[in-house]
C-alpha cells in the first residue's frame, strides 16, 4: 500500500468510527439529574410554603416528563417524589413536584412543605441561606397510572358543563346536613375573583339567597380589594360589597398553629354575626371543604353526611359519582383532611366528637362555653 493511500485511510478512519460508534451523548430524558441552587429568600416560597424554583421550567421538563417518579434530595432529606398537573393526583400530605401558577414548585398536598421540611420557620426566617435540590429520574413513567386514575381536571368554561345548573357550575350550594340549621351555611367558588370563570354565577346565587356574610378564604382584606377594584373596571358589579365579610389569606397546612389560629377567627366571625354565611375560597374545593366538614361534625352530622356534601364539589368540577371508580379518592382524600386537621389517625363515626372537640380546645382554643354556643347557633 502507498503512502498516499495510508494517509486516505488515517484520515478516514476518525470519521468512520464517529459516525459508527453509539453516541455517548447523555439522553437528556433518561437517569439524570438536575440541581436547583436556591437563595432562601421571600422568592424562594409562596403563602402556602411551596418551594418555588425561579430557574426556567424548560431545562427541568426537558429531562422529566409529568407522570415520572423522581427522587428528590436536600440537606439531610431524600425521597421518592411524583411529577404530576394537580394537587389531586397525590394523597393529602404526600409530597409533590408542579407546575404551579407557571413556576416549577416542590410542596405537598394541603402540607405547608418548606415549614414542614425545616426551611423556613413560622415567623417567616430562614434556616438555610441557600440550599441545594437535586431531582433524579427514579422511574421513567412509573406515577403514570396513578395519574390517569387521579384525573381530575376542570375547565373554566361554562360550556364544558352542559349538564350543570349555574349554581352547581359555580360550585354553590346550601349546606344541608341533617343536624344543621336550614338556610344558615352556604359554600361557593369565589364570588370576586373570576380567574376560574365562576364568580360572576356565585353573585347571581348570593342574591337569589340574601346571602348576609362572607367567610372568604383566599384573600385578605387588601388582596380582595384589588380583585374587586379590578372586577369594577371590567363591568362587573358584585353583591359581594353588600355583605359582611371576614376575608383571610388561608394557608392550606391543615397540621400548623396558623390554620387553628384561622379556625378560630372564623368560628368568632360566626358567633359574633347573625344571618345567612357564605364559605368560599378559590374553587370552593379544599379549604372550603375543610371548615365545612369542620362545622357539620360540630353539630353532630355524621361522617357519611358530610362526606356526601364534600363529594358535589367532586361532581360540579369532575364529574364523579358514587358509582365511578375515582369515588374513593372523594372518600380518602376527606379522611385524610380530617386526621391531618385534627391530629390523630384512625378518625371514625365513633371518636370523631371526642377527637374534634379536643382540637377546638387545645389547638384552636375555644371554650367550652364558645362551643356549646356554636352548636346551640347552627344545630336544628
Amino acid at each position: 500500500m502507498n503512502s498516499a493511500k495510508r494517509f486516505f485511510i488515517k484520515a478516514l478512519l476518525p470519521a468512520f468510527l464517529l459516525f459508527s460508534l453509539p453516541s455517548c451523548q447523555p439522553d437528556p430524558y433518561g437517569p439524570n439529574l438536575h440541581v436547583f441552587h436556591l437563595e432562601m429568600n421571600e422568592n424562594a416560597t409562596n403563602k402556602f410554603g411551596h418551594v418555588v424554583f425561579s430557574d426556567t421550567i424548560g431545562a427541568f421538563n426537558s429531562k422529566f416528563k409529568v407522570g415520572d417518579m423522581l427522587h428528590v434530595s436536600f440537606l439531610e432529606s431524600d425521597f421518592d417524589v411524583p411529577f404530576c398537573e394537580t394537587f389531586g393526583q397525590v394523597n393529602i400530605s404526600k409530597p409533590i413536584v408542579i407546575n404551579y401558577a407557571s413556576k416549577l414548585s416542590l410542596t405537598c398536598n394541603m402540607r405547608n412543605f418548606i415549614q414542614y421540611y425545616g426551611l423556613q420557620n413560622e415567623d417567616g426566617t430562614f434556616n438555610y441561606s441557600s440550599v441545594d435540590f437535586t431531582f433524579t429520574l427514579k422511574e421513567k413513567q412509573g406515577y403514570a397510572e396513578d395519574i390517569k386514575l387521579r384525573n381530575l381536571l376542570y375547565t373554566f368554561n361554562r360550556n364544558d358543563y352542559p349538564n350543570l345548573s349555574d349554581a352547581e357550575f359555580a360550585n354553590y350550594r346550601e349546606v344541608t346536613t341533617s343536624k344543621l340549621k336550614e338556610q344558615i351555611i352556604y359554600r361557593s367558588a369565589s364570588p370576586i375573583d373570576n380567574e376560574y370563570n365562576r364568580a360572576i354565577y356565585v353573585n347571581e346565587e348570593m342574591k337569589k339567597d340574601q346571602i348576609t356574610h362572607v367567610i372568604n378564604l383566599s384573600d385578605n382584606h387588601d388582596a380582595a380589594l384589588e380583585i374587586i377594584n379590578k372586577a369594577k373596571s371590567q363591568g362587573r358589579s358584585l353583591y359581594y360589597e353588600q355583605t359582611t365579610n371576614l376575608e383571610i389569606s388561608m394557608g392550606v397546612d391543615l397540621s400548623d398553629d396558623k390554620f387553628a389560629s384561622e379556625v378560630n377567627d372564623i368560628l368568632h366571625f360566626i358567633l359574633d354575626n347573625e344571618g345567612k354565611f357564605l364559605i368560599c375560597c378559590k374553587a370552593g374545593k379544599d379549604r372550603t371543604g375543610n371548615i365545612v366538614a369542620l362545622l357539620g361534625l360540630l353539630v353532630g352530622s355524621s361522617i357519611e353526611e358530610v362526606l356526601n356534601d364534600y363529594a358535589i364539589t367532586f361532581y360540579n368540577y369532575y364529574g364523579i359519582k358514587k358509582d365511578d371508580k375515582r369515588y374513593t379518592i372523594v372518600e380518602s382524600q376527606l379522611m385524610d383532611s380530617l386526621e391531618l386537621m385534627l391530629g390523630v389517625e384512625g378518625v371514625s363515626e365513633e371518636n370523631v366528637q371526642e377527637h374534634l372537640l379536643t382540637y377546638l380546645y387545645n389547638r384552636v382554643g375555644l371554650s367550652q362555653s364558645e362551643v356549646e354556643q356554636l352548636k346551640t347557633k347552627l344545630a336544628k
